[in-house]
């Protein structure tokens, strides 16, 4: 979801963010619970829903 915003409140209630890199994304209108966050990760850009916490930051590119 790097660098895209959801739009029109994008209902992501039943969404598995398990792992998943919202670094970037605008999600201050999208409908999601702070559980689905704190299971994913972003980085400073990331822009919760008003009231819930941004997610943890993700952790560095594993380079092979």
């Amino acid at each position: 979801m790097t660098a895209h915003t959801a739009h029109n409140g994008a209902n992501l209630s039943g969404a598995n963010l398990s792992k998943a890199d919202l670094s970037g994304a605008n999600l201050s209108d999208a409908k999601l619970t702070q559980t689905q966050l704190d299971e994913a990760c972003g980085d400073a850009n990331t822009k919760p829903p008003k009231g819930l916490k941004p997610p943890k930051p993700c952790p560095p590119a594993r380079v092979p």
